[in-house]
């Protein structure tokens, strides 16, 4: 998974801890980490700025309870920057600093017009976000997806490598009481154009984004792996597709690609 490039960083970072407030919209499938043991991109936008920020390393299950966050709680923790990393919106936590200090952005009922007023102005194109990434300008942006955009599901490999297992089972040994984290067999991926660039020629980005897996869990639990399948691509599709919702993707990119975006979330209010 695209979270692998992190973890070949081993990034220092600035010496001073600042705290920084964040709305969190995004969060992705954990991804089995051989020096943190599991990881989350978390990321969202600073309040402070109004600019995307990541948070990396989040080991978000292996946080307190009392940490635990879910997307659009505005959180606070004390980060360092990762000199190394030339991604200059990407900021490592210091242990057990974060903790969710307000939800006002997260509602039962989405407030869609607060939360269009925090993400919309940031919305560009995927074409902007390369050349704003290669000339280190940012690696987190917001795209909004034309009307002829899919979401589709590719097979993908069943097992985790020998590699992951090994990981997973060396983290068993000192956690037995945490659930094995669960292998997909699929991948998830949007087919797209840019709807606010005219000459865009289209785009297939692979989904990191927590929300379509954690879904098909749910549905394979009860026992019909076609059905899951067919749940996911009619949510997605249908339920949140471009004739009803005013889709945008949240992408970002890796320390090893850093032109190279995926979608690491999904955004979408309904149609004016």
């Amino acid at each position: 998974m695209w979270l692998d490039g992190f973890l070949r960083s081993e990034s220092a970072t600035s010496a001073t801890p600042r705290p920084v407030r964040i709305v969190i919209t995004v969060k992705t499938y954990p991804n089995p980490s051989a020096k943190y043991a599991e990881t989350v991109c978390t990321a969202g936008v600073a309040l402070d700025t109004h600019n995307f920020v990541r948070l990396y390393p989040v080991r978000f299950r292996y946080l307190p309870y009392g940490q635990w966050f879910k997307k659009w709680e505005v959180i606070e923790a004390d980060v360092t920057h990762k000199i190394k990393d030339t991604r200059n919106d990407t900021y490592t936590p210091v242990a057990n600093s974060i903790k969710s200090v307000d939800e006002y952005y997260k509602d039962k009922k989405p407030d869609w017009d607060r939360r269009d007023t925090l993400i919309l102005p940031l919305a560009s194109d995927l074409e902007q976000l390369r050349e704003k990434a290669k000339a280190h300008e940012g690696s987190l942006g917001v795209v909004r997806m034309g009307d002829d955009a899919e979401f589709y599901m590719r097979p993908d490999t069943p097992k985790w490598s020998e590699k992951q297992l090994s990981i997973m089972n060396q983290n068993s040994l000192f956690d037995s009481q945490r659930r094995p984290l669960e292998k997909i067999p699929w991948m998830f991926r949007y087919k797209f154009h840019c709807a606010d660039n005219a000459e865009c020629r289209g785009h297939d980005l692979q989904v990191f984004d927590w929300e379509p897996y954690e879904l098909y869990r749910r549905q394979r639990r009860q026992g019909d792996e076609g059905k899951a399948k067919q749940d996911v691509l009619h949510k997605y599709n249908d339920e949140m597709g471009p004739r009803k919702k005013n889709v945008h993707l949240f992408v970002g990119t890796t320390i090893d690609h850093p032109a190279q975006f995926s979608c690491i979330g999904v955004y979408a209010p309904p149609r004016a």
